[in-house]
């Protein structure tokens, strides 16, 4: 049986998560996290909903906790809600060893921070996600001695975003 073709975001509801993966891509710090120069190379690296990927790093975006469709005139609508970026990355091997956990966190954690510093300023801009907020909703999260056998050495945060007008 052949695979279903890919469907294309619309409407209210998926066009938001299109729209931030789009912002994502223009960020200059998730472009250089990913080795690449461009939007259009970097979208390579960012999934809607899920991957199967074990390439890193990565970010998958999914819907929030919420999600809100309201009329703000005679025939005129408006969208607002929250949506999640898991970041995910194979911690960088000069901090390894558990001497050097703090940098190691840090070192993740200060790409995170870039890439929603960068989506921050290109927010509301043509084309892009009108997103409010940036804030941590879960993480930073180290893999344990456990789950380093079968996923690897990694970090992983989940960011959210509110968006609307």
């Amino acid at each position: 049986m052949p695979a279903p073709s890919p469907i294309t975001p619309a409407g209210p509801m998926s066009l938001p998560l299109s729209r931030l993966k789009t912002l994502l891509s223009a960020s200059t710090s998730f472009q250089t996290w990913v080795g690449k120069t461009s939007a259009a190379d970097a979208l390579a690296f960012i999934f809607l909903v899920a991957t199967r990927t074990t390439t890193r790093p990565l970010a998958v975006i999914g819907q929030g906790e919420k999600w809100e469709l309201a009329k703000i005139a005679e025939v005129a609508f408006q969208t607002s809600g929250s949506l999640l970026i898991l970041f995910e990355d194979n911690t960088n091997s000069t901090y390894l060893d558990p001497a050097y956990n703090a940098d190691a966190e840090l070192d993740f954690m200060n790409k995170v921070g870039n890439c929603c510093k960068d989506m921050a300023v290109l927010a509301g801009t043509s084309g892009y996600l009108s997103a409010l907020s940036f804030s941590l909703m879960d993480g930073p999260r180290r893999t344990d001695e456990n789950e380093r056998k079968t996923e690897g050495d990694l970090y992983q945060a989940v960011i959210r975003v509110e968006y609307g007008i």
